[in-house]
């Protein structure tokens, strides 16, 4: 049995939609799977912001340990005196043992 003119268009009509709906549903795969991956890359990304926090935080405990070496706590603790006060001598007295 030949299809008529008219009939013949309706089944073109038909087959390309079905063709641009299968097209775009490989588009859309993208799209619809990419949580997952994106999942998967913020667990990643998630575990070397882990990895980075812990490192800042050794290096802070570090560098805390260090300023406690070289302020003298006793006078921090005075309420007469404040940190500021403390740097700025100690910055003196460095810059005059500097000098001699």
């Amino acid at each position: 049995m030949l299809l008529n003119k008219k009939q013949f268009v309706w089944v073109l009509t038909i087959i390309s939609v079905i063709i641009i709906f299968v097209i775009w549903l490989f588009y859309l795969k993208d799209i619809v799977f990419a949580p997952r991956e994106t999942s998967s890359n913020l667990n990643i990304m998630g575990s070397e912001f882990k990895k980075w926090l812990d490192e800042t935080k050794k290096t802070q405990k570090q560098l805390e340990s260090e300023l406690k070496k070289t302020l003298d706590l006793s006078l921090i603790s005075s309420p007469t005196s404040t940190a500021i006060d403390i740097l700025k001598e100690k910055i003196i007295e460095e810059s005059k043992s500097i000098e001699n």
